[in-house]
């Protein structure tokens, strides 16, 4: 039976190894040890089935409550819980106010001329703002009428590919103190706020445009 592992976890394996390596001064095995990780994360991911947990079907919103208390699956008619997960299991589908806006799901992004935050439509196709109850001082009616005719008003983040996306993973792990990375001449630096830290490959980050900076954090979706 073939096992499946996550990249992530396997990196952190061998971080001990790396740290014993610089404490020897190993400068070859670190090299080694970095190539390999970049390695690791550039293999395809493994055509496997992604599990459909209940809460996250496109059934579940129809699902009733029966005479016991129990909620009920509208296409199984079995017992259910948020938490399960069975072959009926369908994903929502993207809903239809983020096709006429061009964004994704929970995708963050920000309005032209606006102050208040970021905003995003969430799976079950709610408009959500940031830190305010409205947005240029309107409803939020008034706030989507705006962005359905003017699109060119939302500034959405960079799209990063599921590779560059991975590698920025990597570099975390690799080098801890590591923050942001940019697009300098024929390389890709890595700093922080200090320090150029190491330079890599362009061809590792694609979406990067020359001279531009972006912090790891916006690759990976950790500074939402």
């Amino acid at each position: 039976m073939k096992e499946y592992i996550e990249r992530a976890i396997a990196v952190k394996k061998f971080e001990n190894y790396r740290r014993d390596c610089e404490e020897e001064n190993d400068e070859r095995a670190v090299q080694i040890f970095e190539d390999c990780v970049f390695e690791l994360m550039d293999i395809p991911a493994a055509d496997v089935a992604e599990v459909v947990r209940c809460k996250d079907c496109q059934y579940y919103q129809d699902a009733k409550i029966n005479k016991k208390g129990f909620l009920i699956c509208p296409s199984s008619g079995m017992e259910i819980t948020e938490t399960d997960y069975c072959s009926y299991g369908a994903r929502m589908g993207k809903p239809r106010i983020c096709e006429v806006l061009g964004v994704e799901p929970e995708e963050s992004f920000e309005i032209r001329g606006n102050t208040v935050g970021r905003f995003r439509i969430n799976k079950y196709g709610t408009f959500q703002i940031g830190i305010s109850n409205n947005c240029w001082g309107t409803s939020t009616v008034e706030c989507l009428n705006n962005l359905i005719n003017h699109p060119g008003n939302i500034i959405r983040k960079p799209r990063w590919t599921e590779q560059e996306v991975e590698r920025a993973k990597a570099i975390k792990m690799l080098y801890s103190e590591a923050e942001s990375i940019e697009m300098y001449g024929f390389g890709v630096r890595v700093f922080n706020r200090t320090v150029i830290i190491v330079t890599l490959d362009p061809s590792l980050f694609p979406s990067l445009r020359p001279n531009e900076t972006v912090t790891l954090d916006e690759i990976i979706g950790g500074a939402e």
